[in-house]
């Protein structure tokens, strides 16, 4: 019997697994970003909870009318970086209208620093027996106290007694113009002291009160204030001995007097 034994020779030999490799675990990666995590939460409330921001000194400029005390007032003890000046900045405006711009600057690590630019007074304005302050722009920026002394200023009363507040605009700045050019230049061009002015209708028509004279002179607030008064100055030279009631300066070129 012959035995083959080339089939033998090439026979595919039997591999016996030992099972998957194993691999080491590499923790590493999870710990820097574990460590990375804690680092960045450390900061954050270093940088947004310690009392090491925390606003402690307000430096304040620029206020007149408006008390340091009311504008500290309306400013969060927040932390200086939490702190959302802008939002402070429109809050203010909003409430306190004598102010005409502020802003707010930061001071590392707890210090504000706070600009006001309030509105000029230029008239007091008095309706239904209260008096109220009047900026350039017409608008009200507060009312006067009682007891409050008033300032040297044009004071003009509304007869019709029409409600204001604070905030709303009255009367347009040509107006305010016109009053403070006829408050200050009337003694200089006329001799006559103001005294008051008055409105019955409307802001075109306005009745200037001179001190210690029996009579009031009726002004056009769309006309030149000192061609007025020059043309009133000529009448008083005049006729001045006549005039019992009012002087009429509101036709250009004429001056009646009653």
């Amino acid at each position: 019997m012959v035995v083959n034994k080339r089939k033998f020779d090439y026979r595919a030999p039997k591999v016996f697994g030992m099972g998957p490799e194993k691999k080491e675990l590499n923790l590493k990666p999870l710990f820097k970003v574990i460590s990375l995590v804690t680092f960045l939460l450390l900061v954050y409330i270093v940088l947004f909870y310690s009392p090491i921001f925390k606003v402690e000194d307000i430096i304040v400029e620029g206020n007149k009318s408006v008390s340091k005390d009311l504008l500290l007032s309306m400013i969060p003890p927040d932390n200086l970086l939490k702190l959302n000046t802008s939002k402070v900045e429109k809050n203010i405006l909003s409430e306190l209208p004598e102010i005409k711009n502020i802003k707010i600057y930061k001071g590392i690590p707890n210090a504000l620093k706070v600009l006001v630019i309030e509105r000029e007074p230029q008239v007091i304005w008095e309706s239904g027996g209260k008096k109220y302050v009047v900026s350039e722009s017409g608008e009200v920026t507060r009312p006067i106290e009682d007891n409050e002394a008033l300032p040297n200023l044009p004071l003009v009363i509304d007869n019709k007694n029409m409600p204001i507040k604070a905030g709303q605009k009255i009367v347009s700045s040509s107006f305010i113009v016109f009053i403070k050019n006829i408050f200050e230049s009337s003694k200089n061009i006329t001799g006559l002291d103001p005294d008051k002015f008055t409105i019955d209708e409307t802001t075109f028509d306005i009745n200037f009160y001179p001190k210690n004279k029996p009579y009031f002179i009726k002004l056009n607030s769309l006309r030149s204030s000192k061609k007025q008064l020059e043309n009133l100055a000529l009448v008083l030279k005049e006729k001045e001995p006549e005039i019992k009631e009012y002087i009429d300066m509101r036709i250009d070129g004429w001056g009646y007097y009653k």
